[in-house]
């Protein structure tokens, strides 16, 4: 059997594919819009500080588009508005990226520091949640990807129809690798690890469901580990996390960093990248983006959770 590296090249060609990305202003979420956008998609990077997303996109540069789309995903009325817009302006969605979510509850901005003060003191954090703070969490880590997908799913639908290079579309669901782990970061809300795990089970359930249905929109999630972004950079201590255990975990992670820019001619689909950007000089991908960019090329993958975490969940509880 021979093997069709051009055809394998071809896969991470994402011209005249549309892409929303929640949460897609900063961090990974901007991380994952980026490398969609590098490989030739027009990306629209959705959150709800215009000024923000007016910033990442003007920063941009590369065969695709990042696109400013303000929406509130936790809104039902701003989902339905967004639907609208993007059914008007394109007509079709071929990849979306739900990846806006937090890890304190917004009713309580001063969780993380409380947190871990109750953890230097010995003292159990359970009195710091809330039925409001849960809510939060549940509202926009949990419910908030559900509804969005829900709701362009006729576009996405119409996205697996409009190509003839691929047959599927897809949703990518950012979970955590918290959902692995025993122990909490006592910066979070012990909610982020539950709201997470509840993601997880909502994308095996919708990805077997539609299969079954013969929907043509797959499902699957990522599950990051330590990646820089708005939130990681607020957490105390963060800049020695690559060298030395996090609170309450056991060790680093074992490549001694965080998730970073890798060169592309380190990487095992250097090939296609090259191919893509012309020159292994180019701009690189990040490595979560790189998952991301797997898993929308690859139409035989479906209803799983892929970690990216540099084995740190190998060696913690």
């Amino acid at each position: 059997m021979s093997i069709n590296l051009d055809a394998a090249e071809a896969g991470f060609d994402m011209s005249g594919r549309v892409a929303i990305v929640t949460g897609g202003g900063t961090g990974i979420g901007l991380y994952l819009a980026t490398g969609l956008a590098k490989n030739g998609a027009t990306v629209y990077i959705v959150g709800r500080r215009l000024e923000v997303l007016e910033k990442a996109a003007k920063s941009f540069r590369g065969s695709g588009s990042l696109i400013p789309f303000q929406m509130d995903v936790t809104n039902e009325e701003s989902i339905k508005k967004g639907v609208q817009m993007l059914s008007e302006r394109e007509g079709k969605v071929d990849i979306l990226i739900n990846n806006a979510g937090t890890n304190v509850p917004s009713s309580q901005p001063d969780h993380a520091t409380k947190g871990l003060e109750y953890f230097k003191q010995g003292k159990l954090p359970y009195e710091l949640e809330t039925f409001e703070g849960w809510s939060d969490m549940f509202k926009l880590n949990t419910f908030a990807p559900f509804f969005v997908t829900t709701a362009f799913m006729d576009l996405l639908i119409e996205g697996a129809s409009s190509c003839a290079a691929k047959k599927t579309s897809v949703v990518i669901n950012i979970s955590s690798v918290a959902t692995t782990l025993k122990a909490a970061y006592p910066g979070n809300s012990l909610s982020y690890a539950f709201t997470k795990r509840a993601l997880e089970q909502i994308s095996t359930f919708m990805a077997a469901d539609l299969a079954q249905r013969k929907i043509p929109v797959r499902i699957v999630a990522l599950a990051p580990g330590i990646f820089p972004s708005e939130i990681f950079d607020q957490l105390e201590g963060s800049e020695t996390f690559h060298t030395q255990a996090p609170p309450n975990y056991i060790s680093p992670v074992p490549l001694l960093r965080w998730g970073k820019y890798v060169p592309i001619f380190s990487h095992p689909l250097s090939l296609s990248f090259c191919s893509i950007y012309s020159t292994c000089y180019a701009p690189r991908p990040e490595e979560i983006a790189m998952s991301a960019n797997y898993l929308v090329a690859n139409e035989y993958v479906n209803g799983i959770v892929l970690p990216v975490d540099g084995g740190f969940t190998l060696v913690n509880l």
